[in-house]
């Protein structure tokens, strides 16, 4: 019976197919943006983070005492997750500015 519903109106639960769409859309860019972060994580422990090799990064050393003095001491892993955090909420928190806009800041 529920098939000659969707048949019939084209839609499921009431809702029209492109929602449907969407949603599938969104779960997959959400399932791979953390499969990205993940595999940015891993990298960062296993490359960039190693003894050796961080001591050339500029400003790395200020950079991991700031973090610290705010978090504690972290393993490798824990701060390479603390910077992934800090930079994705960089990124959503950054105010975007429309092309035009051209109010100052103190009028």
């Amino acid at each position: 019976m529920a098939g000659t519903t969707i048949a019939k109106t084209g839609r499921l639960s009431g809702h029209p197919p492109g929602l449907w769409v969407l949603a599938g859309t969104e779960l997959w860019e959400r399932i791979s943006f953390h499969g990205m972060q993940a595999l940015l994580v891993l990298h960062m422990v296993g490359q960039l983070l190693l003894p050796g090799h961080v001591e050339h990064i500029a400003g790395f050393a200020r950079y991991r005492a700031i973090v610290e003095g705010v978090t504690g001491p972290l393993s490798v892993q824990a701060l390479a997750a603390q910077t992934f955090g800090l930079y994705v909420g960089l990124i959503y928190f950054t105010p975007r500015h429309r092309r035009g806009d051209r109010r100052s800041a103190t009028g």
